[in-house]
């Protein structure tokens, strides 16, 4: 009999030779497997940093409506900028004037606000996105629509890329 250790197996024990091979196995997909959830770990982390200011917005906004209280526009402006929801910029014509929805109630110098950007959020929405579409290529290539699945697989991954 022959005494071996096996990475990743916790309590080692004594295993028969024969046996090396399926507990190298299963320790090696223990080892992925663990990976695989520090890497969604650190996803989910990453997404719920980017979504808590919207969330202290909402709750922010849902107490002034219960309370009754005034919550006017320079009021959500203030919490969206103490959020970090949003950014200052000086308007500039040449440059904003098309990011507005109305550029005549600008002028050059004037504070305007834009939404900071959540690539996170964004990332996680394409993927969701691309895996919906991506469960529908299955159905195409299993019911033979052979140009179809092609489609429906590049528009998955320009989604996945986040084109448009």
């Amino acid at each position: 009999m022959t005494i071996q250790t096996f990475k990743g197996v916790q309590n080692q024990e004594l295993v028969l030779k024969s046996d090396y091979d399926a507990v190298a196995k299963i320790a090696g997909t223990a080892e992925i497997l663990a990976e695989l959830i520090k890497i969604m770990k650190a996803d989910y982390d990453k997404l719920a940093a980017e979504c808590a200011p919207y969330k202290k917005f909402f709750e922010h906004a849902w107490s002034f409506a219960i309370e009754a209280c005034d919550f006017d526009g320079a009021s959500i402006q203030d919490l969206s900028i103490e959020l970090g929801l949003v950014k200052s910029e000086i308007y500039d014509s040449d440059k904003h004037s098309d990011l507005v929805n109305d550029a005549s109630l600008f002028e050059n110098g004037d504070d305007v606000y834009f939404p900071v950007k959540t690539p996170v959020t964004d990332s996680a929405i394409a993927e969701l996105k691309a895996q919906q579409l991506s469960e529908f290529r299955i159905w195409a290539k299993n019911s033979g629509l052979g140009l179809a699945f092609a489609a429906i697989e590049q528009f998955s991954a320009n989604r996945r890329a986040g084109v448009k």
